[in-house]
């Protein structure tokens, strides 16, 4: 974020410096294969598209799509926290027949090899019931052969080498193969979001595999085919909850926050903009898809052009000043300006949420562990940010919550939570504060994501922020990392929905 006002009131919150970020991805994750040379004969253009994110070099080959499984730009402070053991299913002793029997071509599968045969015999059977519903039409699953990728590897197809599928996983229509990095890249997602993260990687190649069979990558935008096999990869996660192999892949509340994590690492870089040619999406734009496709299946998934258009939400940096940040204010500042902006936020928004007279902003109060406001019945996103209603005050530990935050993530993960706290003063004078634990905090994140939308569309003359590229994805990391820490609040996974539902579609969303 950074401030439209340099005049800002003055609290009381410590910085720190920023936190070790988790283990980056494998070397070169991230980096497209290039093409070969001489490019467009024989076998014809070159088409491959890549893990849930794609850049366009139209300078390589013409016609070619090729594979960039990483923004590159900034820093990984909205890479989620790393997997335990505890968000791994026990594996089963034999894999199932219809996994057996796929033939894997690579001199190795790897050590996580079992888990992509399941994910790939999963996928490959909810499509073979999902496809024809669809789109009317007989399946026909991946026919030129799966490759696992090592770096003893030689021939795999649609590269010159085994060292350009290092850190990627791609679908390749014009040999009908899907390949992957077994290495580096499916062990890092296995070991950082868990075996349902491995599941998405499949469920999003084969997304593309789909798009080929129907059609619908012919003309498409590269932007619409990403968020397209996002939405399929969500269908197939909802296929799993509901039956499919559950021996291998448990989708519950934490094993599924973690998958949608993946998305944050794999978000365009802070500043893409959609007319950038590498443009897809950020992860704020690219988990609604998923979400949609876990709702609503794959019949919902038939996305345009025109219907992306007017969701997506991209952000240039603001200035020099702002790119040298990486978007980031200092902590003070981010703290001081999120509480100016929101009350002047609420205060001008009063009357159209239904709010009589004028609204009496809370008091913040910054506290220490050791002199902890007196709250007779504090109303907690947890113990370190709680609203006190009997004497409308916002309590925010100074060592705590918000701290970790701004290091770990970024600055507006600080302003999702407070923007949630102070959500919760709207709600007390509006007399919808007394619901029950998960309805309350989502109510609140969904009026922080209605704050959010006015401070992206700066639709006030008295605001006093402005968002920096990346600033909704570390809100969304916010939600996700801090699910566990509230209470019977829900999912992470429902609160960034009710977030975004905030933000897309106002504040009656929330309050109806």
């Amino acid at each position: 974020m950074s401030h439209s006002d340099p005049s800002w009131p003055v609290s009381h919150l410590p910085t720190t410096p920023h936190s070790t970020p988790p283990p980056p991805p494998p070397p070169g994750y991230g980096t497209p294969p290039p093409p070969p040379t001489g490019g467009g004969s024989g076998r014809g253009a070159k088409v491959v598209i890549g893990l849930l994110v794609v850049a366009i070099l139209a300078t390589l080959v013409v016609g070619a799509v090729v594979v960039a499984t990483r923004g590159t730009g900034g820093d990984d402070r909205a890479a989620p926290k790393l997997a335990t053991d505890d968000d791994r299913t026990v594996r089963p002793e034999s894999l199932p027949a219809e996994a057996e029997r796929l033939e894997v071509e690579g001199s190795s599968e790897g050590r996580y090899g079992r888990d992509m045969r399941a994910a790939i015999a999963d996928v490959d059977a909810f499509w073979r019931r999902a496809y024809p519903g669809t789109f009317g039409e007989r399946y026909r699953t991946v026919q030129g052969g799966l490759y696992a990728v090592t770096d003893r590897d030689r021939r795999v197809p649609c590269t010159e080498s085994a060292a350009d599928v290092e850190g990627n996983a791609f679908y390749c229509p014009s040999e009908d193969v899907v390949a992957w990095d077994a290495d580096d890249l499916i062990p890092h997602m296995v070991e950082t979001y868990g075996p349902l993260g491995l599941g998405l990687v499949i469920a999003h190649e084969w997304g593309h595999a789909v798009q080929s069979r129907a059609g619908e990558s012919e003309q498409a935008p590269v932007l619409v085919l990403e968020q397209q096999a996002d939405c399929y990869a969500g269908a197939w996660v909802a296929d799993v909850r509901r039956g499919g192999d559950r021996r291998y892949f448990v989708v519950n509340d934490r094993t599924l926050d973690l998958a949608l994590a993946g998305f944050l690492e794999l978000r365009d870089t802070p500043g893409t903009t959609r007319a950038d040619a590498g443009a897809h999406g950020t992860a704020f734009d690219r988990i609604r898809a998923f979400q949609e496709g876990v709702d609503g299946g794959p019949s919902t998934c038939g996305y345009t052009a025109d219907d992306l258009a007017p969701r997506l939400v991209d952000l240039p940096f603001t200035d020099q000043a702002d790119f040298d940040s990486g978007g980031n204010l200092d902590l003070q500042d981010a703290f001081d300006l999120t509480v100016a902006d929101l009350e002047d936020f609420w205060t001008e928004a009063w009357s159209s949420v239904g709010g009589d007279g004028r609204f009496d902003a809370p008091e913040v109060e910054v506290f220490s562990t050791k002199d902890r406001p007196r709250c007779d019945r504090p109303v907690g996103l947890s113990k370190e940010v709680f609203y006190c209603a009997d004497t409308n005050v916002l309590a925010v530990q100074e060592d705590g919550l918000v701290t970790e935050l701004h290091a770990r993530i970024g600055d507006y993960a600080l302003g999702e939570v407070v923007g949630s706290g102070y959500s919760l003063a709207a709600m007390h004078q509006l007399g919808i504060l007394d619901r029950d634990a998960a309805s309350r905090t989502r109510t609140a994140d969904c009026l922080a994501g209605v704050w959010s939308a006015s401070v992206f569309s700066r639709n006030r003359e008295s605001a006093q922020l402005q968002l920096s590229p990346g600033d909704l994805d570390e809100a969304v990391s916010a939600l996700l990392s801090t699910a566990e820490r509230r209470e019977g609040s829900g999912s992470g996974a429902e609160r960034v929905a009710a977030y975004r539902d905030g933000f897309m579609d106002g504040a009656d969303a929330c309050l109806r």
